[in-house]
């Protein structure tokens, strides 16, 4: 069966489970797929960044390759229970086929970019954190396509709850529509990590992610990771994944650098 060896890796790692942070450092959703249910401090300001790489086979005759030069996210503390963000990336693709005799490769686009809100329904205080988020945008951006807006939205709740100081697990279930494709998903995700060192500095994830679209175009994905906090407001990360369904990207790697601006 297809990546056996990866759904074993992400089971084992699950059962140990998110990584617990203090919400005074910084918490963030790269290199995941998911989104964190933990909103910034207000006034406090972040920014994540880093590069994503995917390949995938089409119809046995062709290999698609995306770039995501820059996938950058900006997140603002509104208030205690409001977050703002932006989200923006610069990517680019090629379609190949294996003997060579056919190549292209797209100009650079700045696509999506994606502007809203991510609102806390449940107290910081609690173990068990439950947020919304809405996101709108669209290509506000792409230089190749000034003529059409083509709208994309994002709509999911969060979760996450904190087992014990080193462990937590969370997940996000929503939906999201691309006008340009015609085309509305239900997004799931369900993820965990735990910390690798006494300092607390290096964490591995696991996470299982999709998009349900129809039975022949089910997106079932498989990451696993790692974040290294170079201080209490800077991390790297590391990570890869593996498509676990058909209409899924074969492979998936990035990395990647986030920083905390914290309010004084």
């Amino acid at each position: 069966m297809k990546n056996i060896y990866t759904i074993t890796l992400l089971l084992c790692l699950f059962t140990t489970a998110i990584n617990a942070q203090d919400v005074s450092n910084l918490i963030t959703d790269r290199p995941k797929s998911s989104v964190s249910s933990f909103l910034l401090p207000k006034g406090s300001f972040q920014i994540e960044t880093g590069y994503f790489y995917s390949e995938n086979k089409i119809d046995s005759d062709y290999e698609f390759h995306e770039y995501n030069l820059n996938t950058t996210l900006v997140r603002y503390g509104l208030g205690r229970s409001v977050e703002l963000r932006l989200s923006q990336s610069l990517n680019r693709f090629s379609i190949t086929e294996p003997d060579g005799t056919y190549n292209m490769t797209s100009s650079i686009r700045g696509i999506p970019t994606l502007i809203g809100a991510k609102v806390n329904l449940v107290p910081l205080k609690e173990k068990t954190q439950l947020s919304v988020q809405g996101m709108l945008g669209g290509n506000l951006f792409d230089v190749n396509d000034f003529d059409s807006f083509n709208t994309q939205v994002d709509f999911r709740f969060m979760v996450d709850h904190l087992i014990s100081e080193n462990l937590s697990i969370g997940g996000n279930f929503g939906v999201n529509y691309y006008d340009e494709l015609s085309q509305t998903g239900v997004v799931y995700s369900a993820y965990a990590s735990r910390v690798l060192s006494k300092t607390g500095k290096l964490s591995a994830f696991a996470e299982l992610s999709g998009v349900l679209i129809d039975e022949s175009e089910h997106e079932h994905y498989g990451n696993v990771g790692l974040t290294y906090a170079i201080k209490p407001n800077m991390q790297i990360d590391l990570m890869t994944g593996f498509g676990l369904s058909e209409a899924a990207k074969d492979f998936t790697f990035g990395f990647g650098f986030s920083v905390l601006l914290p309010h004084k």
